[in-house]
């Protein structure tokens, strides 16, 4: 599931299609740089395991041309989560890929815009794209990971439980929520009426008090609980 503000406004699109246009000729180029940036980085990976994930891209990279609609993609995109976690990816690891396939795509873009307006367009649209398919891949990973634990515990703890058990503000919680949906912590401010560093102040104390080390610790500890 996508949340519904994560989904690009018209102009948003555009930005997107003319930018995956330009990044088209360039597009085997980029996977083969993300491929090996990749598996410098995790020298375990197969060759099945990378070709899945790099399928997954050009799935991605056909919605951006507007080949493929939003919604066939993130249901492919689930998919392909639900496989890769079956092929013990973590969601690290995923996130991370989809962090590396966008620095892939920059030297390439810098070339494609030389007006530095429409390059920050660019690079802003195609950063909230992602942001879009992580939602998508977060629930998908999670639901593989957990699903059967989640399902046998029928009388799971309420938001409201988890909140006394671990004492969790109201505000605490709500955030949490955003994170889990997706949101920086800029789009947490923004929405909430706060600064980005109240935002930081709220995370920092979720860490500690749900002794969570990273963003995948936050979102598996609201998956398990079905706060998401």
């Amino acid at each position: 599931m996508v949340h519904q503000l994560l989904i690009p406004t018209e102009e948003q699109q555009d930005i997107l299609k003319e930018a995956a246009r330009r990044l088209a000729p360039h597009i085997n180029q980029i996977l083969h740089h993300w491929s090996k940036t990749y598996r410098e980085m995790d020298r375990t990976i197969d060759k099945p395991t990378l070709h899945e994930m790099e399928q997954m891209y050009r799935v991605y990279f056909k919605m951006l041309l507007g080949e493929l609609s939003r919604e066939l993609l993130y249901d492919r995109i689930a998919s392909a989560a639900k496989r890769l976690s079956q092929m013990q990816v973590t969601f690290d690891h995923l996130m991370l890929s989809f962090h590396l396939f966008e620095d892939s795509c920059l030297p390439y873009i810098k070339e494609v815009y030389t007006d530095k307006e429409r390059l920050l367009e660019a690079i802003v649209a195609l950063d909230y794209m992602c942001h879009a398919c992580f939602s998508a891949i977060a629930s998908s990973y999670f639901q593989e990971k957990y699903g059967k634990k989640i399902q046998s515990k029928p009388q799971e703890k309420t938001s409201r439980s988890l909140s006394q058990s671990y004492k969790l503000t109201p505000r605490e919680l709500e955030i949490l929520k955003r994170i889990v949906d997706g949101y920086k912590n800029r789009e947490v401010a923004d929405i909430l009426k706060i600064s980005v560093k109240t935002v930081e102040h709220h995370r920092a104390n979720l860490m500690q008090k749900l002794k969570t080390h990273n963003m995948a610790d936050l979102i598996r500890f609201a998956i398990r609980n079905q706060i998401a």
